[in-house]
């Protein structure tokens, strides 16, 4: 990672090192799970580090988008050319069933306490491998905990834990670093609330300020596969593998209903969900075939359709009653609790795959419970313009590349932490 983007920085780090170690983890059910995680070091002496970055990197579609198999992917080298050539070390958990961690499937947003518990792995095999190798020489760095989309709730998680469960707490203190501030970016802290009334919703263009969502297009085309992910992570861990259970068999098994058959198949092979996830297609590839699958699919007496994505059509119908599905999502949560650490929200104003009620519920039901050191900054998409293709028009950022722009934000906080430290 020795060219662009990462010039012409104020440290004159000339090359960030990518090292990918293999570490032991707890999964879903408490077994224990052989797991990949990717370290970012920048080309500098060790008394030169700032600190320490935990990243939990956001939804990718794929095994192999993860950190240490992606160092040409857009999130790593925005970590890479924003934080490490800041002068911060970045360790970023590949997560259980990503990665090198393939014979299982990846407990996907519903189990966050798994992820998070993860991330202290991650960072218990860091700091040892980091020390062996004279990367760090300081036993008291600043750790900053941050994360993406599905990466944000498990850093807020995270600090969840390190500040109700003593284990988990000791765990952490008794590592190089000293945990500084979280913070979340962008993320689903409210399942059973904020993101289950935005997939049982019809959000299009009229109806799109119900949700703060900038592209409703955007959001009909992701809502297939972001709620495929879900449910089959679900169906994986909790209903023993009975996706009938938790899906319309037509939808899980990609059937195309108006277009053409070779629109849902991977290289002419029908596969069904699970076995979407689990092939080596990219992530745009895995989330278009699992669009056109859902595409005017009927069911529960709707259709699916860019205007109607109510993802009813999608799902076996008494999924929505199941206790157990609702007990999932509630157990998810983490907008409802008591934090005393340093935390900012960061997060944009309209975003059409990860709604902004999340971020505020999450400050209303922490400052409901009476946290302190809680602030939040919403950025507006108004002053951020894109040009992905040259002779396209512009638009407005959106949740997608949004990280580019809210990791500089995240990056000012960290500064700021370390510009007050005695």
């Amino acid at each position: 990672m020795s060219q662009q983007p990462i010039i012409n920085n104020p440290l004159q780090i000339s090359r960030v090192d990518l090292y990918r170690i293999l570490y032991t983890t707890k999964g879903v059910n408490n077994e224990s799970e052989t797991v990949s995680g990717g370290i970012f070091v920048p080309n500098i002496a060790p008394n030169k580090i700032k600190g320490v970055i935990l990243f939990f990197h956001p939804t990718f579609f794929s095994k192999t988008s993860t950190p240490s198999y992606s160092p040409k992917g857009a999130v790593d080298q925005a970590l890479a050319a924003l934080f490490v050539t800041s002068g911060y070390i970045v360790v970023a958990p590949d997560y259980v069933g990503m990665g090198y961690n393939k014979k299982v499937f990846h407990p996907y947003i519903l189990y966050p306490q798994t992820n998070a518990q993860d991330g202290l792995s991650m960072l218990k095999a860091a700091n040892s491998f980091l020390a062996a190798n004279g990367f760090i020489t300081s036993h008291s760095l600043p750790l900053f905990v941050t994360g993406y989309s599905e990466g944000a709730a498990y850093a807020l998680w995270f600090s969840r834990l390190y500040q109700e469960q003593a284990d988990f707490k000791r765990a952490v203190d008794s590592t190089s670093f000293n945990l500084k501030m979280i913070v979340p970016i962008s993320g689903a802290y409210s399942l059973s609330g904020v993101m289950y009334n935005f997939l049982f919703s019809d959000i299009g263009v009229f109806t799109k300020s119900d949700f703060a969502v900038q592209n409703s297009i955007m959001t009909a085309r992701l809502k297939p596969a972001l709620v495929a992910y879900t449910l089959t992570s679900y169906a994986y861990y909790t209903k023993n593998s009975n996706f009938n259970q938790v899906f319309n068999p037509d939808f899980f098994n990609m059937n195309c209903s108006l277009q053409y058959s070779y629109q849902c198949k991977f290289a002419g092979q029908q596969l069904n969900l699970f076995q979407a996830f689990e092939n080596e297609s990219d992530d745009y590839t895995i989330a278009m075939k699992i669009s056109n699958a859902a595409a005017h699919k009927l069911g529960n007496g709707k259709v699916f359709m860019d205007q109607w994505n109510d993802i009813t059509p999608l799902i076996n119908p008494n999924l929505p009653s199941d206790y157990k599905f609702r007990s999932t999502l509630l157990n998810g949560d983490v907008y409802a609790w008591k934090s005393t650490l340093p935390t900012v929200l960061i997060y944009l104003r309209s975003d059409s795959v990860v709604s902004s009620y999340n971020s505020l519920k999450a400050l209303q039901g922490m400052h409901a419970n009476h946290s302190t050191h809680l602030t939040a900054i919403a950025i507006d998409n108004n002053l951020i313009q894109e040009n992905l293709i040259d002779f396209f028009p512009s638009f407005n950022v959106d949740h997608i590349t949004g990280f580019n722009y809210l990791f500089l934000v995240a990056l000012d906080q960290f500064n700021q932490a370390i510009r007050k430290q005695p």
